[in-house]
């Protein structure tokens, strides 16, 4: 970790330290070097972005679905939304 944080390193190493073993921190490290691992470093961003975006449009997609669902029930019990 760069030394340019340093007030941030404690308490990152704090959180790998309560979720993953010393051994599952060696084989991150082994992992993120490996070509594979210096890959997803590089898109995960950009795979976030897609999914993030991807999820938005299913959403909207869903929600409008629920209000149609919701006006038809409504309308069903003499409602009119």
């Amino acid at each position: 970790m760069k030394r340019s944080l340093p007030e941030l390193e404690e308490p990152v190493i704090a959180i790998y330290d309560a979720n993953f073993s010393a051994d599952e921190v060696k084989q991150l490290v082994a992992f993120y070097q490996s070509p594979v691992g210096r890959k997803i470093i590089v898109q995960l961003p950009q795979l976030m972005q897609q999914s993030v975006t991807m999820g938005q449009s299913w959403g909207q997609q869903a929600g409008a679905r629920a209000v149609e669902r919701i006006r038809a029930l409504a309308k069903q019990k003499g409602y009119d939304l």
